[in-house]
């Protein structure tokens, strides 16, 4: 985690949460969109320092994704 410094102070942490239809009815919005989510829970990561974020452990980005890959459009999965 990072670094908090003073005598009274401490860390707060928390998730953000985003709210995704499982099944999808536009596949270009769909993979639109789970293709953004996907690049901000990883590869958008780099950003999270300068923005004083701590990123979410691998762990948690590798249920994430399982998530987003589990999204679906007319029965086909959306993200490969």
């Amino acid at each position: 985690m990072g670094q908090v410094t003073g005598k009274k102070s401490y860390q707060i942490s928390s998730a953000t949460w985003l709210l995704v239809h499982k099944e999808q009815s536009d596949l270009n919005q769909a993979k639109a969109t789970l293709e953004f989510i996907k690049w901000a829970v990883t590869g958008g990561q780099q950003y999270s320092a300068c923005l004083v974020y701590l990123p979410p452990l691998k762990q948690i980005q590798k249920l994430y994704i399982e998530n987003l890959m589990s999204v679906t459009c007319n029965g086909t999965r959306v993200l490969k």
